[in-house]
C-alpha cells in the first residue's frame, strides 16, 4: 500500500483494498482480543508442504499453530497499529477490534511494564526480550488513541527507557524492534526520539555494506535471542535466496528506521475519532 500510495501507481486500487484488508485482520481476531497463527489456522489443521522451488528439504505436514500459543504479543502490536491505520477507511468497523485488541494488551502487560511472548506467561518481568516487544505495545496503544498519561502506556514507557540498549534483543525479529520502537519514540515526544535516535541510527549505518544493504544489529547479547542478520542469525547457511531475501527485508526496515526522522508518515498523525472503549488497567497483575 505504502509502495502504492507513494509512487501513484495503482494508488485508488490500493487504498480500495485497504478496507478488505483489515476485514481479513478483524475475522482473524481471536476470541481473547489478541492476534496469532491459531485463529486463521487452527491446531489439527494440516499445513501444505512448502512450494517447490526453493532450496529446502522436503518438510512433512504438520499441525499449524503447534507450539505456538493461539495468540502473541508482537502479532498483536503489529495488527493493532494497523488497524489504527486502517480505521478511517473502516470507519465504526474498527472500533471493536481495536477496543478489544487494546484491552488483550492491557492484560498481557507485567507488573515491571514488560510484555510477555503471550499473556499466558506471568513471570516474565525480566525477559529483556520483551523491550521490543513493549516498544510494539506503546506505539500499537498510542496509535488507538491511548494517552502517554495511560497507566499502562506510562508503566511500558518507564519499562522501555531503562532497557533501551535490549531493544535490538529480541526475539523473532530485532529489525522489526527497531521500527517499533521508532515508532514509539516519536509517539512520545523529542526526549524519547533523541534518546533511540543517539543509540541506534549510527550503529544501524556502521554496519552498511558497500552495496547498500544493511545488517541487523543484534549480537545475541540474551537467552532466547534471535537476530535477523543473513550472516548468523536463523536462515544463516540457508541458502542464495534466502540470505539475499533476509538481506532485503532487514535493509527494509533499517532504511524506514533511518528514514523516518526525514518527515512524516500517516502512521504517525493524531488519532482520528474518540479513542476505543476499553476497560481501565486492572489494579493488580492477572494470574497472581
Amino acid at each position: 500500500y505504502a509502495e502504492a500510495h507513494a509512487r501513484g501507481v495503482l494508488r485508488a486500487e490500493a487504498g480500495a483494498a485497504l478496507p478488505r484488508i483489515a476485514t481479513l485482520l478483524t475475522e482473524a481476531q481471536d476470541p481473547n482480543g489478541g492476534f496469532g497463527h491459531g485463529r486463521i489456522a487452527p491446531p489439527g489443521t494440516a499445513t501444505k508442504p512448502p512450494p517447490g522451488g526453493l532450496s529446502l528439504p522436503a518438510l512433512p505436514a504438520m499441525p499449524a499453530g503447534l507450539a505456538y500459543p493461539s495468540t502473541l504479543v508482537s502479532t498483536t502490536n503489529v495488527v493493532t497499529l494497523a488497524l489504527a491505520l486502517a480505521r478511517p477507511a473502516m470507519g465504526r468497523a474498527a472500533d471493536e477490534p481495536l477496543a478489544r485488541a487494546v484491552s488483550h494488551l492491557r492484560k498481557a502487560q507485567l507488573a515491571s511494564g514488560n510484555f510477555p511472548y503471550d499473556t499466558s506467561q506471568r513471570s516474565a518481568d525480566a525477559d529483556l526480550t520483551g523491550v521490543g516487544r513493549t516498544a510494539g505495545a506503546i506505539a500499537a496503544l498510542r496509535a488507538a488513541g491511548l494517552p502517554v498519561e495511560d497507566p499502562g502506556v506510562a508503566k511500558a514507557a518507564r519499562f522501555l527507557d531503562e532497557h533501551l540498549d535490549a531493544l535490538p534483543e529480541g526475539h523473532g525479529s530485532p529489525a522489526l524492534n527497531l521500527v517499533v520502537g521508532a515508532l514509539a519514540a516519536r509517539t512520545r515526544g523529542p526526549k524519547a526520539v533523541d534518546a533511540f535516535d543517539a543509540r541506534f541510527l549510527a550503529r544501524i549505518l556502521a554496519l552498511q555494506e558497500a552495496d547498500g544493504a544493511l545488517d541487523c544489529i543484534c549480537e545475541r547479547k540474551g537467552f532466547g535471542v534471535t537476530c535477523d542478520s543473513p550472516a548468523h542469525g536463523l536462515l544463516a547457511g540457508a541458502g542464495d535466496v534466502f540470505t539475499s531475501g533476509q538481506t532485503a527485508y532487514v535493509t527494509a526496515l533499517h532504511a524506514f528506521v533511518l528514514l523516518l526522522p526525514r518527515g512524516g508518515l500517516r502512521i504517525l498523525d493524531a488519532p482520528k475519532g474518540p479513542a476505543p472503549r476499553v476497560a481501565p488497567p486492572p489494579t493488580t497483575t492477572p494470574g497472581k
